[in-house]
């Protein structure tokens, strides 16, 4: 088995009838149909809030995937977050027409779960063999040899998680005992490593080469405008 997942057998003959339908036993290392995967977290969260118009929040995860490389298994996610209550300071407690005025920002990373279990173990490949006697092609002296999986592509060793890494900065605003409020977000956001399949020259057995390495990054703004014009 080595470092395949598993092997499983396809459409096999009995020993009655040795023709199956597809005439022979066929070994595949990480057949697409089964897939077993664990997920483990551990997280934490500790908030803290000074006087009412100061806070801090530190969100501290940590994430445990079978689906990725052994040697990268564990991914460590901090986000931290704050904001302060500006309508809450002396020098506004006289202004009776704003209702609130809260800056925040924050950063942070959480990573992204491969929902496929082939890319922990590196390259996979197919195993043909046949019933004694009749073994089927590649063979190499009547054995069966291993085929690369040529349309999965090559899976490159030590695969790492994927993961999104984003940054916040924001204002609050409440007018006229809230019956206005509007918020402005400005957000930068990057996917990084990311999968990404390398065409390769196919004598080399595979179509492609997947490995880590594509970052996508997002930037923009939001406004929101909340109005409250009849109240009864």
């Amino acid at each position: 088995k080595g470092k395949s997942d598993y092997i499983k057998i396809y459409q096999p003959g009995t020993d009655a009838d040795h023709n199956s339908p597809s005439n022979n036993l066929r070994l595949t290392a990480n057949f697409k149909d089964r897939i077993k995967s664990n997920l483990a977290s551990f997280y934490s969260n500790i908030s803290y809030d000074l006087a009412g118009k100061y806070f801090l929040n530190i969100y501290l995860r940590n994430d445990g995937s079978s689906n990725v490389s052994t040697d990268h298994r564990w991914l460590f996610s901090p986000t931290v977050s704050a904001a302060w209550k500006i309508s809450g300071e002396d020098f506004l407690k006289d202004a009776a027409w704003l209702s609130n005025l809260r800056l925040r920002a924050s950063a942070g990373r959480v990573g992204r779960v491969f929902q496929e279990d082939f890319y922990k173990g590196g390259p996979i490949y197919n195993v043909e063999i046949g019933w004694p006697g009749t073994p089927n092609i590649p063979t190499y002296n009547a054995f069966p040899v291993m085929n690369a999986a040529y349309e999965t592509g090559y899976v490159s060793p030590g695969i790492r998680w994927a993961y999104v890494q984003q940054q916040n900065v924001g204002l609050d605003v409440g007018l006229f005992h809230n019956r206005l409020n509007f918020s402005v977000d400005v957000y930068r956001k990057v996917d990084k490593d990311l999968l990404i399949k390398l065409p390769v020259m196919e004598e080399q057995g595979y179509s492609s080469v997947i490995k880590n390495g594509m970052d996508i990054l997002n930037y923009g703004g939001e406004l929101t405008l909340e109005a409250s014009i009849i109240e009864q």
